[in-house]
């Protein structure tokens, strides 16, 4: 079996920077946004996604402009599925790792 098995609960969210709508077709979007299970290829093999994660999308394009070419419901799907933050000024992130205690 060619199938690619991948443990979900190595992920805690979805991060795509520098989206442009262009890279991924809505319905792709749509389906990693709505949480269900869907296949995944990975390197000419295919997985399937379990979990609902959180999706942050990183981007210069306002939502209201991305797949201005497709159907009024499925991009309107799209935009109710996410909420938009904007920033107005710099923010710097620091991540910590925390071990995990015995």
């Amino acid at each position: 079996d060619d199938a690619l098995v991948i443990d979900d609960n190595m992920y805690d969210f979805i991060w795509c920077e520098e989206f442009v709508c262009s890279q991924m077709p809505l319905q792709t979007m749509n389906m990693l946004a709505e949480g269900d299970q869907m296949p995944l290829r990975i390197k000419g093999k295919q997985s399937t996604k379990c979990n609902n994660l959180p999706m942050i999308i990183c981007s210069n394009i306002m939502i209201e402009d991305c797949y201005v070419r497709c159907p009024h419901t499925a991009r309107e799907a799209f935009i109710t599925r996410f909420e938009l933050v904007t920033l107005t000024s710099y923010m710097n992130i620091i991540i910590n790792k925390v071990d995990d205690v015995i």
